[in-house]
């Protein structure tokens, strides 16, 4: 009698398992199949798809007598879309061997043991692409193209499968716009969240006049005390230590000389050190808060600003030409024309203060209100999903062994997923590098909803 032996088990296990990992085994998905999808067709379709709307829509007029004569859709000429498409190739294979060992026994009995072993391997590429288009760029490019207004004949989209089908983007549009072609959504203004302009500064923080005319004032009178003679005494020590040092002993003219570039020098230094301390102190703050009180004032205080900082850049260039004098003449000549400069700089400074005694009374000019668009968004996702799947289960019945186990001995599986997520809307232009922060928004929350309902 055939009695089981576990070195038995072993030696069919050492070799069921290698093969399950040899015929299970995946590798990096190639993109092709319904993966192969043509990036320019996809794009050029979507190209064309708003032309024609943004066309066809440009051509309508108000149906209901609640709209002006102006066409509703001139909003759209500065909308843009965002694209984004995602290739998904989803490979998975399995491998489950197994057999039944059966052993007779006396009076028609028998005993049996299963055996079995399994091995699911899984590869995942995801591939995403994601660009932006501009409605009037887009008018622009095509319009010049179809010269005769052949808007249908000229763009002719190539008919495909899948992402390469028609989009239906033209439904979209009829269903999203109706509101407004009915007039129930106009242009206006209806700011949505965070669309208010931030508060102007308060009057109790503005400068004080009075206070801020004092500091000026005793700025202004701070002036440099302007070269002094060596005393004879002075000139004597000098001139005994460079003897002492065994230096040529400089005459009296020549350490007049020297001591007054070195006093100009001072004296310029001191002079550009006031013009940074009036544009720091003074200027740019004066300047922004009634910029943003006072927007009568905005024009007259910016020009201002920028005069006493054209200003001061020409006194730190004439404080230059004091460092490259090397006599005492024209030394002095050019402290003197820094100093004009000077005086030309704290002229500028005195305007801008006294614009805190203007600019109260000053009315603010009356602009016409923001106007926004009907319709912050419109979007879309398209998804697509194709399952291929095969199987092979060989079967064994012996009078000792029963094979396989389970239902199925090898199985793979390929799942295809295109997904194209297109948003609609006007970008936001007040942030740089920016497409759209809405229409960004839109576009991840897309994603993350797909992501998470797509079964695995």
């Amino acid at each position: 009698m055939t009695r089981f032996s576990p070195f038995r088990l072993m030696r069919l296990f050492r070799f069921v398992v290698p093969a399950c990992l040899v015929a299970a085994c995946v590798v990096v998905p190639k993109m092709d199949g319904a993966a192969n999808v043509s990036l320019d067709d996809v794009a050029w379709r979507v190209k064309c798809d708003i032309w024609k709307v943004v066309a066809r829509k440009m051509q309508e007029f108000p149906v209901d007598k609640r709209h002006p004569n102006a066409n509703p859709y001139s909003f759209l000429k500065g909308w843009g879309a965002k694209v984004h498409m995602t290739l998904a190739v989803d490979d998975t294979g399995s491998l489950n061997p197994g057999a039944t060992l059966i052993e007779p026994l006396p009076t028609s009995q028998s005993r049996s043991l299963g055996l079995g072993a399994g091995i699911t391997t899984e590869a995942v590429s995801t591939t995403d692409y994601e660009f932006f288009m501009s409605f009037s760029e887009l008018a622009d490019e095509l319009d010049k193209k179809s010269r005769a207004g052949l808007v249908e004949g000229y763009c002719q989209a190539p008919k495909g499968l899948l992402l390469e089908s028609d989009l239906q983007l033209d439904d979209l549009f009829d269903r999203a716009l109706e509101p407004v072609k009915f007039g129930t959504l106009k242009v206006g203004a209806h700011p949505g969240f965070g669309g208010s302009s931030p508060p102007a500064t308060p009057v109790g923080q503005v400068p004080d006049y009075k206070a801020l005319q004092q500091v000026f004032d005793r700025l202004k009178s701070q002036k440099p005390s302007g070269s002094v003679a060596l005393s004879p005494e002075d000139v004597k020590r000098i001139q005994e230590n460079s003897s002492a040092k065994g230096l040529a002993v400089p005459s009296d003219t020549t350490l007049q000389q020297q001591h007054t570039i070195d006093d100009n020098k001072q004296a310029a230094l001191q002079q550009e050190t006031k013009a940074q301390t009036y544009i720091n102190n003074i200027v740019k703050p004066v300047t922004d808060v009634l910029a943003a009180s006072y927007p009568a004032c905005v024009k007259d205080v910016t020009q201002l600003r920028n005069k006493a900082i054209i200003e001061a850049a020409i006194v730190s260039s004439e404080k230059i030409e004091v460092d490259r004098a090397t006599n005492d003449g024209a030394s002095t000549s050019a402290l003197k024309i820094l100093n004009d400069k000077m005086d030309q700089l704290e002229n500028v400074v005195q305007d801008v203060i006294g614009e805190l005694k203007t600019c109260p009374t000053m009315r603010a000019p009356k602009t016409p209100p923001q106007v926004y668009d009907p319709l912050d968004l419109i979007s879309q996702t398209i998804n697509f999903y194709i399952t291929s799947t095969g199987s092979v289960t060989p079967m064994w019945k012996l009078t000792r062994v029963t094979a396989p186990l389970a239902n199925t001995f090898a199985s793979v599986s390929r799942k295809d997923t295109n997904t194209l997520i297109i948003a609609f809307g006007r970008p936001d232009l007040s942030k740089t590098n920016s497409s759209g922060t809405a229409i960004s928004n839109q576009i991840l929350t897309s994603t993350l909803k797909d992501a998470l309902s797509t079964p695995r």
